[in-house]
């Protein structure tokens, strides 16, 4: 799996949301796109996106919150 690829999906999405948007990364994928992911994939892509938005490779999206063991809440800012 390219997750770069995946992760710049991601961005464009991103770029598309109104500031003050809150979003799951499952929800930047729509219809089944999220669905062909293996559930191992859709692990290791929302760490990968997290570690990005932590270390500001990934600008203007903070997380809101990270409950242990479920999807992490982010959020657009300007």
């Amino acid at each position: 799996m390219d997750y770069q690829t995946w992760v710049n999906k991601a961005l464009l999405k991103i770029g598309e949301l109104d500031e003050g948007s809150t979003f799951v990364l499952k929800d930047l994928f729509p219809g089944v796109e999220w669905h062909t992911l293996a559930r191992g994939e859709k692990l290791n892509l929302g760490r990968k996106f997290k570690a990005n938005v932590d270390s500001k490779i990934i600008p203007y999206v903070v997380i809101v919150d990270s409950p242990k063991g479920t999807s992490t809440t982010h959020k657009k800012v300007k």
